[in-house]
């Protein structure tokens, strides 16, 4: 919820990106299977217009997943207990060593050094 607050505010074409899967992922929807042409279609532009507009914004469709998981990871790892294997299920990894890469790749260091 604080994630899709602190966006709505800004009307970049990489925020309203991010309210549309936010609002997807709160319907249950696993954020790898929201493709690029179903956010395109709700944005109202065709897939070539919306990938030459995030590019004249310095961003990209993946970057703004990633943006997205990052923080939905961060928040889990500070706020619950969940473990690490569970955290990494419910961001739509199929292992928790793809994110614990991923997770390392995205702050610079493991999702157990946030919890220590």
């Amino acid at each position: 919820e604080s994630i899709l607050t602190h966006y709505r505010s800004d009307n970049s074409l990489s925020a309203r990106i991010k309210r549309v899967l936010l609002h997807r992922k709160g319907m249950e929807t696993e954020l790898e299977n929201l493709n690029f042409e179903l956010v395109a279609s709700e944005l109202n532009m065709t897939t070539h217009t919306l990938r030459r507009r995030l590019k004249d914004e310095g961003n990209s469709y993946q970057e703004i997943k990633d943006s997205i998981r990052r923080d939905q990871a961060m928040m889990m790892l500070q706020k619950t207990d969940m473990s690490i294997q569970d955290i990494s299920t419910n961001l739509g990894f199929s292992e928790s060593a793809a994110f614990n890469r991923a997770f390392k790749k995205w702050t610079g260091i493991t999702p157990g050094n946030i919890r220590s």
